[in-house]
Parts: C-alpha cells; sequence; structure tokens
C-alpha cells in the first residue's frame, strides 16, 4: 500500500502523523519512501532521510498500527510533499 501525505506542508522540527486505514497489521517489513522540500531549487530526498553532516537535518519515518508518522528535522526545509510506502505482514 501507498500513503500519500498530501496534508500540507511539514515544517522544520514538525512531527505529522496520517492515518492508514491498514486493519490486522502483524508486522510491517519495509517502509521507505520519498519527499520534496521548500529549497529553492527543489530537492528531492529519500524517506527516511539520513544526513552525513548534520543530525537535525534527518527526516525520519515510522508506522503505528494506526498511522505513519513522519519527523522532519529541527533544520531540515520544510517537506513539501510526500510519499511513503508501506510494506507489512497482516492477519
Amino acid at each position: 500500500d501507498m500513503v500519500d501525505l498530501n496534508g500540507g506542508p511539514i515544517a522544520p522540527g514538525a512531527t505529522k502523523s496520517f492515518a492508514h486505514n491498514i486493519v490486522g497489521i502483524v508486522a510491517p517489513t519495509f517502509i521507505y519512501g520519498g519527499a520534496t522540500n521548500s529549497d529553492v531549487p527543489v530537492k528531492y530526498i529519500p524517506l527516511n532521510y539520513v544526513s552525513a553532516t548534520l543530525v537535525t537535518d534527518q527526516v525520519q519515518i515510522y508506522m503505528t498500527p494506526t498511522n505513519v508518522v513522519i519527523v522532519n528535522g529541527a533544520t531540515q526545509s520544510a517537506l513539501t510533499q510526500a510519499y511513503v510506502v508501506c510494506e507489512y505482514l497482516k492477519n
């Protein structure tokens, strides 16, 4: 399943949760995605994003039983669009 996270920009340092509406998840197996930010020119970044030079530029993604959560780093530009793909086992 792919969860479209077009819920408005995710500001630097902000955390946003998006309902995934998936019932019966037993275990996530792989969670990944991509995002754009508000830099000019725009940057296309992978999710989870790990900075080699600045820990506060990183972007974290994870899944709960009800939501996909994105945590934007304190010095990362606002995320303007993000897509997260969640692979999982369900009963």
